[in-house]
């Protein structure tokens, strides 16, 4: 190894060198590996984004769903409950109806007992008669 003259500082100066294409080499890979890693996060963030987007937009469908049914079941419900009144009014009337027909049946059998009874007196009174 020769210390003096111009080689000595050829050397010193290849060396220096090479140190420096090091640095950079391994400087560019860091950035090489940064911009993958961005490249990989911006991905995978976009990659939760879209699932996150299909499960609100499933979580909604099923809630429109859901409404729709509790819609149509609510509606059912409230034509069930119209028909029933409109059955307990009929139910009502029917009931006035057969209790005054009731009245009116007592009302006959007892003129009807009524007439057996001036029959009878009639045929007793028509015996006593001719005896």
């Amino acid at each position: 190894m020769n210390f003096t003259g111009n080689g000595m500082t050829h050397k010193w100066g290849s060396v220096r060198q090479e140190t420096i294409r090091k640095e950079n080499s391994e400087d560019l890979q860091s950035c090489i590996d940064v911009g993958q890693i961005m490249e990989k996060i911006q991905r995978d963030n976009y990659i939760r984004q879209q699932k996150a987007i299909e499960q609100t937009e499933g979580v909604s469908n099923n809630l429109m769903n859901w409404k729709k049914a509790n819609d149509m079941d609510m509606q059912s419900l409230e034509n069930q409950m119209e028909l029933l009144k409109k059955r307990r009014e009929q139910i009502r009337q029917n009931s006035t109806e057969m209790t005054i027909l009731a009245s009116q049946l007592r009302k006959r059998l007892t003129q009807i007992d009524e007439m057996k009874n001036e029959s009878r007196q009639l045929f007793r009174d028509e015996e006593e008669m001719q005896s």
